[in-house]
């Protein structure tokens, strides 16, 4: 980043990429912890903890640059990579402190002790549904997020104004998120999961057919806010019906899955803008939910419990 080169910077993306998919999968840690009827809440907490990030963290930059009077310090900071790394260091502490291993808390099931492969586990109609669910939802998000600003800037809204309505979407990534956990555990998965599917549905469609500020935020809240429940129901989901040993490959693959798909329709969506306009993104990424949630809907509500689990 210091040094101006583009070639460098995709570079360093992939390589914080990796760690990126690693710190997501500390969810698989948290779920391990935790009996179902208690882990989305578990869960929901830890996303919450996106939130402080997702705020603090370029006020973290701005305090930063104010406590210093080196212009070099001021620039680097500027740049953020000094934080960024600052703050990784401190993340690697806290897995090396990390004691003990979630996965020796795990609860095991009964009556089993086989390591399951991947596909026997995609066999579960649960689990295709919330990895249809994962995929389909998290490309929405993307799709949408990754070029409202862009979207807005040609509408001619005002850069202030882009940052109050990017900022209600990240409140409705992470804020309620123990919220969510709490519905998902008193509620059930199916019914969170078309929930969470049908206001990311509703926020796609304002989003894109919005033209004011206040209510191109309330569809970007909308959407950051089913994909809260819909993030938090897959990993529910997915903790449900595997053991400690199971979970990582089967969230892995999700997220894998998830981040693939995620790929091209960011990809559709920026033709699509450039073409017939970004109210066509938002009525793609409408086609692209409605089969998803009728998925979901259409597993019966015996097949959503949890096999039975006993203390590690």
């Amino acid at each position: 980043m210091l040094s101006g080169s583009a070639a460098g910077l995709l570079g360093a993306s992939v390589i914080g990429g990796f760690g990126m998919g690693s710190a997501l999968l500390s969810r698989g840690a948290v779920a391990d912890m935790y009996p179902p009827q208690r882990r989305g809440v578990a869960v929901g907490y830890l996303l919450a903890a996106g939130t402080v990030g997702a705020i603090g963290g370029p006020q973290l930059v701005n305090l930063a640059r104010a406590l210093t009077t080196s212009s070099a310090l001021q620039d680097a900071f500027a740049r953020s990579w000094f934080v960024v790394a600052a703050t990784s260091l401190v993340a690697f502490a806290c897995m090396l402190l990390l004691r003990p291993d979630p996965r020796d808390m795990a609860p095991r099931p009964i009556g089993s002790a086989v390591r399951r492969p991947l596909a026997s586990l995609l066999k579960l109609a649960p689990i295709r549904a919330a990895v249809l669910a994962m995929a389909a939802g998290q490309t929405a998000m993307y799709s949408i997020m990754g070029i409202s600003a862009v979207a807005y800037t040609r509408r001619g809204v005002e850069v202030a104004a882009i940052a109050v309505v990017l900022s209600s979407h990240f409140a409705g990534m992470f804020a309620f998120s123990p919220v969510w956990g709490a519905f998902l555990d008193r509620r059930g998965r199916k019914r969170g999961l078309v929930t969470a599917g049908t206001l990311l549905f509703v926020g796609a469609g304002i989003t894109g057919i919005a033209s004011h500020p206040i209510l191109s935020g309330l569809g970007l809240f909308l959407v950051g806010l089913g994909w809260s429940g819909l993030y938090l129901g897959v990993t529910a989901v997915i903790s449900d019906f595997t053991s400690a040993s199971e979970r990582g490959a089967a969230l892995g693959f999700t997220d894998f899955a998830s981040a693939s798909i995620s790929s091209i329709g960011a990809l559709i969506a920026g033709i699509l803008l450039d073409g017939p306009g970004f109210g066509a993104v938002g009525i793609v990424m409408m086609a692209v939910l409605l089969p998803t949630i009728a998925a979901v809907g259409l597993v019966g509500g015996s097949r959503w419990r949890p096999v039975a689990l006993k203390p590690a």
